[in-house]
């Protein structure tokens, strides 16, 4: 393809496919979306400790290694069910 006497070698070349102005928009969106997913990424702080607090009687904190301590209680057979009721 020619344009203004001289061939097009590439398809970025040509005005004719890509203008300036939709060159610059492409540039800015590209750029926003990869500054977006940069700062969108954060970093989680892993723990071990729940803290139990709120309306209770008494506050509570214990870690994970705790749970062994803890009696284990039978609860039995449960019916569960999915919020329509079904089970």
């Amino acid at each position: 393809m020619i344009y203004g006497g001289t061939p097009c070698t590439g398809f970025f070349e040509c005005p004719s496919f890509i203008n300036g102005q939709l060159m610059k928009n492409l540039v800015l969106v590209l750029g926003m979306l990869l500054s977006l997913s940069a700062t969108g990424q954060r970093a989680i702080n892993h723990t071990d400790t729940l803290l139990i607090t709120g309306d209770v009687k008494r506050e509570f904190t214990f870690t994970l290694h705790d749970l062994d301590t803890f009696a284990i209680k039978d609860i039995g057979d449960i019916v569960m069910s999915n919020q329509r009721g079904e089970i």
